[in-house]
């Protein structure tokens, strides 16, 4: 690619340390470049308010373009295509250093403490995107089409065929707990191989307990084919991704995005796989296009 692109994993923790772990971050990117942060730069609504400013301010100032995730209400999210009126998404924010902000795509399966907190709350909660987008970038006149993956969106990669869900790059902005990374990056191979994408990128934020024990493993992965693959009209083992989800219910006891991360790490039953909150017979994400071009 053209630009230069970034892979910046952030700490998990404090919502105002993790804010400028990221903007200390960018003070090492050269202008013109972009930015792909790991999931949630922020989680709350009032932290996602301050981050989203702190970005606009800081992509214009910096003239770079940056990729995070973020808990956002409709009036942040207006353009997100098929958002639901005075709901909240954890959403994929686009900060551009044209001073525009697109939010092309949403988290599709949110953790359970994303989705259980009241209404009245201001930390949480989102509800579930219903759509996988395609989205187009224009770098350096270059268009480049991607499909992002939040969290255990992953799971959603067997609702279609390779070949419909087909793009240049897939990318996926985590936080998985210990191990769920490498069963992540192995899951993204699978799907180049399939032809849905020539190149995958991984970026999943870091923590660790107060013993030390780390709850999230940092990863900053691109990895290409070398060359372009047809998509396959089919997957050659749709059961194979599948065996590296872990299906799990919602835990009351965790109050925090952080408590669930560390109650996922220690959970024994899980065996390094994916979690994703699911039901089995879920209905398909639908397939779509987000309209716009987004230049960087």
């Amino acid at each position: 690619m053209a630009s230069a692109f970034h892979l910046i994993a952030l700490p998990i923790g404090n919502e105002e340390q993790t804010l400028e772990a990221a903007l200390d971050a960018l003070r090492e990117v050269d202008s013109g470049e972009s930015v792909f942060f790991s999931e949630a730069l922020a989680w709350t609504a009032a932290g996602s308010g301050v981050a989203y400013a702190r970005m606009v301010r800081a992509t214009r100032q910096r003239n770079v373009n940056v990729v995070a995730t973020l808990n956002l209400g409709s009036e942040l999210a207006e353009d997100l295509p098929g958002r639901l009126p005075d709901r909240r998404y954890h959403s994929l924010v686009v900060f551009t250093r044209h001073s525009h902000v697109h939010v092309p795509q949403a988290k599709i399966l949110p953790d359970s403490v994303e989705q259980r907190v009241g209404l009245e709350e201001d930390s949480l909660p989102v509800v579930p995107y219903r759509r996988s987008n395609l989205v187009r970038l224009d770098i350096d006149e270059q268009l480049i089409e991607v499909r992002f993956l939040i969290g255990g969106d992953a799971a959603v990669l067997t609702d279609h065929p390779p070949r419909a869900l087909a793009c240049d790059v897939l990318i996926a902005p985590t936080h998985l707990p210990v191990g769920a990374e490498q069963k992540l990056r192995t899951s993204l191979g699978d799907a180049r191989e399939a032809g849905v994408a020539s190149t995958s990128l991984v970026i999943n934020g870091y923590g660790a307990r107060a013993d030390g024990a780390p709850i999230c493993v940092k990863l900053e992965d691109a990895a290409d084919n070398g060359r372009a693959i047809a998509a396959k009209p089919r997957w050659p083992s749709a059961a194979r991704l599948q065996r590296r989800l872990y299906r799990y219910t919602a835990n009351r006891r965790s109050r925090s995005v952080v408590d669930e991360l560390e109650r996922l790490s220690r959970d024994a039953k899980r065996k390094d796989r994916i979690p994703v909150l699911r039901a089995p017979r879920s209905p398909k994400v639908e397939l779509g296009v987000y309209p716009i071009i987004i230049a960087m």
